[in-house]
């Protein structure tokens, strides 16, 4: 159990970074945004804009196609570069990167905030003496229980794979003390059953 003041810090950062993000993000009205991007208004519209034109930017700013495109540093490393950009670009198709975008853009739309989260193996928590033996050692089964029955659905998480995916903003709280590039601390909160924890190799 972690310690009794350490606790209480982290509860008093997470309610500093609620407060923070209700004056500076607007987080209270963030319901009543989602009610007009769904037409949900007090009196019936003919029209309803706020769908009318996400459905007409989101397209604009996220990359249709998206690409890796390496370049080589040094002369006659073209070979490397080529197989590296068919490496990367097939990891894009398979974590589902596009689908992923064109969430942010509508969240940066709805609440202007957009957040993506950058894992590896399992979604909630990689835990190394579950690693297969190998000749990388980078497949893990964090995923599932000491019975290997899988404890996580998410079909864009793979084993032994990196993956990405969109975070919901009423679930992240970032420290009112972040900088531009750099935050201490990134709280993302995912409620779960009791017995799923129970389940999981990351929580002992």
């Amino acid at each position: 159990m972690p310690d009794s003041k350490e606790l209480t810090l982290w509860k008093d950062r997470i309610r500093q970074g609620l407060a923070a993000q209700e004056k500076y993000g607007n987080s209270k009205d963030w319901e009543q945004w989602e009610r007009y991007y769904l037409g949900q208004y007090a009196a019936p519209l003919r029209m309803n804009y706020n769908f009318a034109l996400a459905r007409a930017k989101v397209p604009q700013v996220y990359y249709r196609n998206p690409r890796v495109i390496p370049v080589p540093r040094q002369m006659g490393r073209d070979a490397h570069a080529r197989v590296l950009e068919n490496v990367d670009d097939w990891l894009v198709q398979e974590m589902a990167l596009k689908q992923q975008l064109k969430l942010l853009v509508l969240d940066n739309f709805i609440y202007g905030i957009g957040i993506l989260k950058f894992g590896y193996d399992s979604e909630y928590g990689f835990k190394p003496d579950a690693a297969l033996e190998g000749e990388l050692g980078a497949t893990a089964l964090s995923s599932r229980n000491e019975d290997l029955e899988r404890i996580e659905y998410n079909a864009n998480i793979r084993a032994g794979m990196p993956w990405v995916l969109r975070v919901a903003p009423r679930e992240f709280v970032l420290d009112p003390a972040a900088l531009e590039h750099y935050s201490p601390q990134l709280s993302h909160y995912t409620p779960k059953p009791c017995l799923q924890l129970r389940l999981e190799r990351c929580f002992p």
